[in-house]
């Protein structure tokens, strides 16, 4: 009697023992849909007072159920000038862990002014992308980036060693400062 009650909590389970194969297929396509609307953007930019954020269409591989991360153009829109690309992570905690969830690449550093309306949008793709949490990853004494994470509410994790097998790694870097910030 208490195999039949743990066959019940099991939904693929059920699935299969009501209908056959061709129902937990169609329980997974579910799951997979409902996953990629998770990751699918409401809007296509996103603006603040001084900067627009265009998204880029990217090619889906079709190997890979949902996008992993959504990259947009960077402009000011006062000139209407090209600054420089950004791209938001989703949900991939191990290339996060290490990397953070936010990357910004500016055309020319002297624009790094930009860099808090920047981030305070892509904090917006986020939260409307219903990730808990965001990891910033700065290099051990980048100050700039750690004032402006702590400047965005996020808090110090942990200092984290970068694996020796890992794209990052190098004699001189082989610790980075890790930053959290809730988005609850």
């Amino acid at each position: 009697m208490n195999l039949k009650k743990k066959r019940k909590k099991h939904p693929i389970r059920n699935l299969f023992i009501a209908s056959g194969c061709s129902a937990i297929v169609a329980y997974i396509g579910t799951q997979l849909n409902e996953a990629s609307k998770r990751y699918e953007l409401k809007q296509l930019s996103y603006d603040s007072d001084l900067y627009r954020l265009d998204k880029i269409e990217q090619e889906q591989p079709l190997d890979q159920p949902t996008q992993l991360y959504h990259e947009f153009r960077i402009t000011e829109k006062a000139t209407n000038e090209f600054l420089g690309t950004c791209k938001v992570y989703m949900g991939q905690e191990q290339t996060s862990y290490y990397e953070g969830h936010i990357h910004v690449l500016l055309n020319n550093p002297a624009k790094a002014n930009c860099l808090p309306a920047i981030y305070t949008l892509l904090i917006q793709v986020a939260k409307e992308r219903l990730m808990n949490h965001v990891y910033f990853v700065c290099d051990n004494k980048d100050n700039d980036s750690i004032r402006l994470f702590e400047m965005l509410g996020a808090k110090f994790n942990k200092s984290i060693n970068i694996p020796e097998d890992h794209p990052l790694y190098s004699k001189q870097r082989k610790t980075r400062k890790q930053y959290k910030l809730e988005l609850n």
